[in-house]
C-alpha cells in the first residue's frame, strides 16, 4: 500500500523534473533570476546593475542558481525548484509521519502537490518553492523547540538560520519571520510565555536572522547608497529611481488581486480559492479548490490538535502580511506545505473521531487519497505534452546542441554581430537572459525606469545625449503588445537615420535592432 501511495508522488515530481530540462528560461527566469546569475559569474563578482531593481534585492535563490550554472549550466539551475520540492515533500512527510502516521503523510504530500500554481512553478527558476522548503523547515524546527525543552536552544537555532535564509530569499521573505516568532510565543506553555520566549528567541533565533540578511542589506547600501533599494526613496534616495517610479511601483503592487477595501479582506480568502486565475485582477495563479474544503475542517480540528492549531497560526500571519503587499498568489506557496501540514493532519484527528471503527477509518482514507490522487494526476495531464517535447529534444541532440538551439535568432545576430564592447538599450523587452553583450533594461513595464529616465528629453538630439551618458551603442526594439509610453523624441531619433542605423529585424518585424551613430 506504501508503494501505491507514493507512485503519484514520485510521478508528479519525475514529469517535473523532466519539464525543468526545458532549455527555454521562462518569465522572470529569464529576466533576472537566471540572468543575474550569469552576470555575476562573467563579471566574477558582484556588482551594480544599472536599472535593475530586482539585483539589490535578496538574492539567495539567485545565488543557488549561481552555484548550479558554475556546476553545470543553466538547465541544471532549472532543476534547483524540483530538487527543493523534493525537500518539502520529504520535510513535510516526516512530520506527518510523526504526528499522526505514514499514511497522512503521503496525504500531506498530495494536499501539497495538488495545487496549480506550485505545479506551475516547480519546474521554473524562481524562487518561491525554494523559499517554501525553509519557512517548513523553520516551522519544523520552532515546533521542536517549543516542544521539547532539552533541545529548545538548538533547536531555535536551526529554525533561525532556515529564517535567515528565507528572509534573504527575497523581500516578501521577511514575511515568515513574523508568524514562526508569533506560532513560538503562543506555543509556550505557563506563565512569563513573553519574557521566556523574548528572551529565547533574541539569544537563539534572531541573531543567525541578522547575520544571513544583512549581507544582502549591506550590498544594497554600497551600490545604491540605500540599504532597502528602491523603497524609503524619500529618506536614502537611490540611482535609476524617482518618486514618479516609485507612485507606479505602488499603484501596480495595490492592484493585484480584488480591492483593498474592508469587504475585500474578508472575501479574500473565499476569492483566492476560488476565483484566482490568470492575470493580475485575479492573483495570477491559482489553488486546488479542494481548500474551501479543508481550511474549514482544519479550523474545526484546531480545537482538538495542536500541531494543527499552530499550522494555521503560521498560515495565517502569513496570510495578513501577505494580503497587505503584493497580491499574487505564487508569493503564498511558501506556507503551502505548512498547510498541508494541517490538512492532512485534520483529515486524521476528525476520522478518528467521527468513525470509531479503524476499518470505516482506513476506507474512508482510501477513498479520499484516490480523489486528491485524481486531482494531483489531472493536474500533472497539463504538463504530459511538454515532456514530450522535452524528451523528442534531447533524444535527437546533445545537451550542448539543444541549449544553442534555444537561443533566438536576435540573440545570435547581436551575440555575433556586435563588438565585446557594446552595450544595447533594450525598450519594451527586458528578457535578456540570451544576450552576452552588455545591455540595459527595465526591471518592470508597470514602473518603467528607462521612460522615466527619457522622459524629460524634448528632442532627438537630448535622446542622443542622454543614451551617450549612459555608453548606450545599439537599441533592441520590440513591437510587443503594450507599448510604453516613451517621449515622442524617442521615435524622432530612431527615425533619424544620421543618428542611427537599421542593423536587423526579426522575422516578423517583432524585433528591430539599431546601431547608434
Amino acid at each position: 500500500m506504501a508503494a501505491g501511495c507514493l507512485l503519484p508522488i514520485v510521478l508528479a515530481l519525475a514529469v517535473a523534473a523532466i519539464c525543468s530540462m526545458d532549455p527555454d528560461p521562462k518569465g522572470d527566469a529569464g529576466v533576472y533570476h537566471l540572468s543575474i546569475p550569469k552576470l555575476y559569474i562573467a563579471h566574477r563578482g558582484l556588482l551594480r546593475i544599472p536599472f535593475n531593481v530586482y539585483s539589490n534585492w535578496p538574492l539567495n535563490g539567485e545565488m543557488v542558481f549561481t552555484l548550479a550554472m558554475l556546476l553545470k549550466d543553466y538547465v541544471l539551475a532549472n532543476s534547483v525548484q524540483c530538487i527543493f520540492a523534493v525537500f518539502s515533500a520529504y520535510a513535510i512527510f516526516e512530520y506527518a509521519r510523526a504526528s499522526k502516521s505514514a499514511w497522512y503523510g503521503f496525504m500531506a504530500v498530495l494536499f501539497m502537490l495538488f495545487n496549480h500554481t506550485f505545479m506551475w512553478e516547480v519546474d521554473i527558476a524562481y524562487v518561491d518553492i525554494i523559499q517554501a522548503f525553509f519557512t517548513t523547515a523553520a516551522f519544523i524546527f520552532m515546533m521542536r523547540a517549543a516542544d521539547e525543552p532539552d533541545q529548545r536552544r538548538v533547536c531555535l537555532l536551526l529554525s533561525g538560520i532556515n529564517c535567515g535564509l528565507m528572509a534573504g530569499m527575497k523581500v516578501s521573505g521577511f514575511f515568515g519571520v513574523v508568524p514562526i516568532t508569533v506560532c513560538y510565543l503562543l506555543r509556550l506553555p505557563g506563565g512569563n510565555r513573553v519574557r521566556r520566549g523574548l528572551v529565547d528567541l533574541t539569544s537563539c533565533f534572531l541573531p543567525p536572522i541578522v547575520l544571513l540578511a544583512l549581507p544582502w542589506i549591506v550590498k544594497a547600501a554600497w551600490f545604491t547608497s540605500n540599504p532597502v533599494y528602491p523603497f524609503l526613496y524619500d529618506v536614502f534616495g537611490g540611482p535609476d529611481w524617482s518618486h514618479t517610479c516609485w507612485r507606479q511601483f505602488a499603484d501596480w503592487q495595490s492592484s493585484i488581486g480584488m480591492g483593498r477595501t474592508v469587504l475585500d479582506y474578508i472575501r479574500l480568502p473565499y476569492r483566492v480559492i476560488l476565483s484566482a486565475g490568470q492575470g493580475y485582477p485575479r492573483f495570477d495563479g491559482s489553488l486546488n479548490p479542494t481548500w474551501i474544503a479543508l481550511l474549514p475542517l482544519s479550523i474545526v480540528a484546531a480545537f482538538w490538535n495542536r500541531t494543527v492549531r499552530a499550522c494555521l497560526v503560521v498560515s495565517g500571519v502569513y496570510f495578513v502580511c501577505w494580503a497587505s503587499a503584493s497580491q499574487q498568489l505564487r508569493f503564498l506557496l511558501p506556507i503551502i506545505p505548512v498547510l498541508a501540514i494541517a490538512a492532512a493532519l485534520a483529515l486524521g484527528e476528525l476520522t478518528d473521531r467521527l468513525f470509531a471503527r479503524r476499518v470505516v477509518a482506513v476506507g474512508l482514507f482510501v477513498v479520499l487519497y484516490c480523489v486528491v490522487t485524481g486531482l494531483l494526476i489531472g493536474e500533472v495531464s497539463g504538463k504530459f505534452g511538454k515532456v514530450r517535447e522535452v524528451i523528442g529534444l534531447y533524444g535527437a541532440k546533445d545537451r550542448e546542441v539543444v541549449m544553442k538551439s534555444a537561443v533566438p535568432g536576435e540573440f545570435v545576430f547581436m551575440n555575433r554581430e556586435l563588438p565585446l564592447d557594446a552595450r544595447v538599450l533594450f525598450l519594451n523587452t527586458n528578457f535578456g537572459f540570451f544576450s552576452e553583450r552588455d545591455y540595459v533594461a527595465d526591471s518592470f513595464f508597470e514602473a518603467s525606469q528607462i521612460v522615466d529616465w527619457l522622459g524629460s528629453c524634448s528632442s532627438a538630439g537630448e535622446i542622443q545625449a542622454r543614451l551617450r551618458e549612459k555608453g548606450i551603442t545599439h537599441i533592441l526594439y520590440s513591437t510587443r503588445e503594450g507599448q510604453l509610453s516613451y517621449p515622442p523624441a524617442l521615435w524622432r531619433f530612431l527615425d533619424n537615420y544620421s543618428m542611427v542605423k537599421l542593423m536587423a529585424k526579426s522575422e516578423g518585424g517583432g524585433l528591430w535592432l539599431f546601431a547608434l551613430r
